[in-house]
């Protein structure tokens, strides 16, 4: 039987936490004021100058574009750092897919004659009159004129053009002028790094220790149990910080914050999984009670070396020259993509972190990586700290 509940609409399915987002992506601008034609070439432009962030445009495809196909096919421009910029057909309009595309971009610029956007760049064209279509404006963060007006007649024309709409204009809105573009992009590139995610931390204490024989978050190996001593180390550098478990292990963290698994039976993928569950809008800072040697100096250097742009942050081990998925930042962007490989039966987060573009950093010494899950490596490790 389904549940009624407030103001007479029925509750069907369960509320889960949805990622911070536009109408297409988390960080998204609307460019308006002109025809399309001049804006492409605009956001092209604004995407070749913002080094270090993922960029795309999302443009209807016009017929010039496509030739015999017919029209409303939609297409973005995407342009990442140290390559160039292709366009992707999307066939049929459809929100959820555009969205699902559009997952790994950091900033999305939009051509606000098709498609709507909460925030835009006014674009003045001493070819176009605005009057008519003023309505058409919402919460304007910068205005930019195609022509190499002076910045106090593209004031006095903003102005005139907000009063006619009804609005006082906000001086504090900056102004570009036709030459101006790098200025433009140097702006927008501060909306990504405005909303880069708060860290939160996860120590990964869920495990059976089938192969240890005992629990492992239990091992002494610095003065207390390894699961404390991990999140010593964590809340040394975070302000969240939680403990990764089983439903039937609550009982020993009463007290504590704590992220149940929602995924049962997938390890730590599980766990990953179910932290953005629980905050889809947070990186999270995931490291196990299986590495005895990790020390303030390793988180450390993990956090200084973060990079948001990307899907995550890990260590390449040296020795296998594999991804280190134990001890890793992983950025919000990368939950799609890591449901995305459970439903094609993957539960493995290496893999993940392999098959995404992740920041990796090199270390000469790796003995921090150090992994201990059995009795045999745990008498390896018990000779080194001994």
């Amino acid at each position: 039987m389904e549940k009624e509940i407030s103001k007479g609409k029925h509750q069907k399915h369960a509320k889960l936490a949805r990622p911070q987002s536009g109408f297409y992506a988390r960080n998204e601008i609307g460019l308006f004021g002109t025809s399309c034609s001049k804006l492409k070439p605009l956001a092209n432009k604004i995407a070749e100058l913002i080094g270090g962030w993922n960029i795309s445009y999302l443009d209807e495809k016009h017929q010039k574009d496509i030739s015999q196909e017919p029209k409303n096919h939609l297409s973005y421009t995407l342009t990442k750092e140290g390559s160039g910029i292709s366009s992707v057909k999307l066939d049929v309009w459809n929100p959820y897919q555009i969205k699902k595309r559009l997952s790994d971009t950091d900033l999305l610029l939009v051509n606000n004659n098709h498609f709507e956007t909460e925030k835009q760049v006014l674009v003045l064209d001493p070819e176009k009159d605005l009057s008519k279509k003023l309505d058409k404006t919402y919460d304007i963060q910068a205005v930019y004129a195609l022509d190499d007006k002076g910045e106090s007649d593209i004031k006095k024309e903003y102005e005139r053009l907000m009063l006619l709409r009804g609005k006082s204009y906000e001086i504090e809105v900056p102004f570009f002028s036709y030459g101006q573009e790098k200025e433009l992009a140097d702006f927008l590139s501060d909306i990504p790094k405005q909303n880069i995610s708060n860290i939160k931390g996860l120590v990964l204490s869920g495990g059976k220790s089938v192969r240890m024989g005992k629990d492992k978050s239990k091992i002494d190996y610095h003065g207390k149990p390894q699961k404390d001593y991990v999140y010593d180390l964590l809340t040394e550098q975070l302000d969240e910080v939680y403990f990764s478990c089983r439903e039937d292990q609550l009982s020993e963290f009463e007290g504590r914050d704590v992220i149940t698994d929602k995924f049962y039976g997938l390890g730590p993928f599980g766990a990953i999984l179910s932290a953005f569950q629980h905050d889809p809008d947070s990186a999270w800072l995931v490291v196990a009670i299986d590495l005895p040697l990790i020390d303030p100096a390793s988180i450390k250097n993990l956090l200084s070396s973060r990079n948001a742009s990307k899907a995550a942050t890990c260590f390449i081990n040296p020795e296998t020259e594999w991804h280190e998925p134990l001890m890793a930042i992983y950025e919000p962007k990368i939950y799609q993509s890591a449901l995305s490989f459970l439903g094609m039966g993957y539960s493995c987060p290496r893999k993940v972190l392999i098959n995404n573009d992740v920041e990796k950093l090199q270390v000469t010494d790796a003995s921090f990586l150090t992994n201990v899950n059995t009795p045999e490596d745990l008498e390896k490790i018990s000779l080194k700290t001994s």
